[in-house]
């Protein structure tokens, strides 16, 4: 099909294509084949000689002329078969190279062309037989030789391979292919020693040759000298800091050793000097997903977007890397575009309905959540989101009524017991919440998030007993659950129920659960109560700096500081606690406690001595 539409297009412009190819053989023939000649005006000659002389001059016009006629039709065939080639055509250029040889058959030039497009089209055979000849006829020909090279090498004819690369270095000693192809066989053969000699008389003509710096790094590789092999990579990347093979190498070595920043870097670097390569790309999204860097990580995702349009999970990655930079309003526009051309598509409604809902575009987001099928993997937790939704909404019946049609249609979704129980607590409806979960947790006895939100709705009700009896429950079915150790280690020192074995179940769950807040809290509250404040305290800050939102751990740090006698410092955590808007219970008991204590400043401020 390209060849018939080559041929439609020189028919329309025979004129012009004809003009052009021949300014261009001509010049790309004699540069690098010299072979031909520019065409020369026939030879007349300076004078009459006579009717004999007229007619030798006659004789050797014609013969002139003849061969003139070849070498135009030869010079005519092979710039078709360049132009075929340059466009991708190899059957084409083999076709009209083979035509420029019936008219010059012993062009050595010729044959190695033709030869290397046998190799192209995978003719392994006649590209041997073409490239054989051309050497026959110019045995100092170096294309030929280094094609012949790339032929035994590939057949694994390491000796006669080793020889033509040889030669052309012979002929060429910058002939930079040739080092590195024998240097390639050497290290093929176990003669690794062979092999680096090679690169470095290369770098010695050649000092820039980042190729010999690669190629140095992978036989340093295959001996296991990784460290070696690294720098000759980035030594490789100094001369080309867009060499990707050289970047992939250097920055898989920092991989291997934990340095993922530093392949990182590498990897960033080479792409910003100009390497492209859609896998690079990948494998450096994949590096900077796992570490959050969202900046960089989208400059790449669009990058690959442009490379690969067609990308359906790249452009899904787009919009969901926006929403996790709070770009909410462009991951909108993402996923809407996608749903234009995938409006079936759950996990798009799903990744949209989270972009509505953080622009308070609350109506969107259960439209697209409704549109989520229950074949999809996405089904529960959209069912989830659709009923904190209308919760947040007020529109508790409508969510309760989402979940009873779920459970009717599927009661074994254990998950759905506990949506249901969250709307009963939401409305302070706590027996009935508390029924629905053990009602779930007799149908599911090994469930332990029924069994936990089981523990703390009966905390809610005031029904302490019946709390912790859940917890230790739980805690048996699993000894490592962090957040029921917390829970009945804190309830045990709040009712002063055995301070050792409470201290012993919070420091597991710190151990289990490090750096969380509410954990330190709760160590922090136990020495409280044994009366050590100024451990209390050290554990109380570090709590208030991981929870700063959290009223109740304001409430104890400002009561700690109370008892170290910092009044200034605990009434203003009683002040911050308040505006952190606690339950009523809560904030009744902080506002007595600051009442109490700005009485006390105040007498403490005008009779100092008569104030403990």
């Amino acid at each position: 099909m390209r060849a018939l539409k080559l041929k439609k297009f020189i028919k329309e412009h025979v004129l012009k294509i004809c003009f052009l190819i021949l300014l261009f053989s001509f010049a790309a023939v004699s540069a690098h084949y010299e072979i031909y000649r520019p065409l020369m005006t026939f030879p007349y000659g300076n004078g009459f000689n006579g009717p004999v002389a007229e007619k030798e001059k006659t004789a050797d016009r014609a013969v002139s002329f003849k061969e003139d006629h070849k070498r135009e039709k030869a010079l005519y065939y092979f710039s078709m078969g360049e132009l075929a080639s340059l466009g991708g055509d190899v059957k084409e250029s083999i076709i009209h190279f083979k035509k420029a040889l019936k008219y010059d058959p012993n062009a050595a030039h010729l044959h190695a062309r033709v030869g290397e497009e046998y190799m192209n089209a995978s003719e392994f055979s006649l590209a041997r037989k073409h490239l054989e000849k051309s050497l026959s006829l110019n045995h100092q020909l170096n294309d030929a030789h280094l094609l012949l090279g790339r032929l035994d090498s590939a057949e694994k004819k390491y000796k006669t391979a080793i020889y033509h690369y040889k030669r052309v270095i012979q002929l060429d000693p910058y002939k930079e292919q040739a080092y590195i192809l024998l240097a390639a066989i050497y290290a093929e053969l176990g003669d690794s020693s062979a092999g680096v000699k090679t690169l470095y008389v290369l770098l010695k003509t050649q000092p820039q040759s980042f190729l010999a710096y690669y190629y140095l790094g992978r036989i340093y590789a295959e001996q296991g000298k990784a460290r070696l092999a690294a720098e000759q990579y980035e030594k490789a990347l100094v001369l080309h800091p867009a060499f990707q093979s050289a970047a992939t190498a250097l920055g898989r070595y920092y991989e291997t050793q934990d340095k993922v920043d530093k392949a990182i870097e590498v990897y960033w670097e080479a792409i910003q000097q100009g390497a492209s390569d859609p896998g690079l790309l990948k494998r450096t999204i994949q590096l900077l997903v796992a570490k959050k860097d969202y900046r960089r990580l989208i400059v790449l995702l669009e990058e690959l977007r442009l490379k690969e349009p067609a990308d359906l999970n790249n452009r899904v990655r787009i919009g969901l890397v926006y929403y996790e930079m709070g770009s909410y309003q462009k991951a909108k526009m993402e996923f809407e575009q996608l749903l234009k051309e995938f409006p079936e598509s759950d996990q798009i409604h799903f990744y949209a309905a989270a972009a509505y809902e953080n622009l308070k575009e609350v109506d969107k987001a259960l439209s697209s959540l409704e549109k989520i099928t229950s074949r999809s993997r996405f089904y529960s937790e959209a069912i989830r989101h659709r009923v904190r939704l209308l919760m947040g909404l007020k529109r508790h019946k409508e969510a309760l009524g989402v979940i009873q049609r779920e459970l009717k249609k599927d009661p074994t979704r254990d998950e759905y017991y506990d949506v249901m129980a969250s709307i009963y607590e939401e409305e302070q409806n706590y027996p009935m919440a508390a029924r629905i979960l053990e009602e779930a947790f007799e149908k599911f006895p090994k469930e332990e998030k029924l069994l936990y939100t089981l523990g703390m709705v009966y905390d809610k009700m005031g029904e302490t007993e019946k709390s912790i009896e859940r917890m230790e429950r739980l805690i048996k079915l699993n000894p490592d659950h962090a957040d029921a150790l917390n829970f009945v280690g804190y309830t045990y020192a709040v009712h002063g129920k055995s301070l050792k074995e409470a201290e012993r179940m919070v420091r597991k769950a710190l151990k289990l659960k490090p750096g969380q807040g509410y954990i330190e809290d709760s160590l922090g509250w136990i020495y409280h109560i044994k009366g050590d404040y100024r451990g209390a305290s050290k554990l109380l800050q570090r709590a208030v700096k991981l929870r700063p939102d959290e009223a109740v751990i304001a409430d104890h740090l400002a009561d700690n500081y109370l008892k170290l006698e910092k009044f200034e410092e605990a009434l203003g955590w009683y002040q911050k606690a308040l505006k952190l808007n606690p339950d009523e219970k809560t904030k009744a008991s902080i506002q007595e406690k600051l009442n109490n204590l700005s009485k006390k400043e105040k007498i403490r401020q005008r009779f100092p001595a008569q104030v403990k």
